[in-house]
């Protein structure tokens, strides 16, 4: 599995033995921070998108008018909801 970051640097080959073994530290530092639980996932959200977007639209969100921002596209040029 491949992991980048925003500095344009090249992606950086991992193991699946390595994240299992970065997600049990995270946990573990998470714990010793007092954190109650730690939730990791992937950043790649396209998947529930429309979902989301179908929810937003049945006006779902009642009167967390912020959400009602989220009714854009990962296709859009200027992605920023508001």
């Amino acid at each position: 599995m491949k992991h980048s970051d925003s500095s344009g640097a090249p992606p950086i080959e991992q193991s699946a033995a390595q994240l299992r073994a970065l997600t049990q530290d995270i946990r573990t530092w998470a714990a010793e921070l007092g954190f109650a639980g730690v939730g990791i996932t992937d950043t790649d959200l396209r998947h529930v998108e429309q979902p989301l977007q179908d929810w937003l639209a049945r006006g779902w969100h009642g009167e967390m008018e912020y959400m009602a921002c989220l009714l854009y596209t990962s296709d859009a040029a200027d992605d920023t909801p508001c």
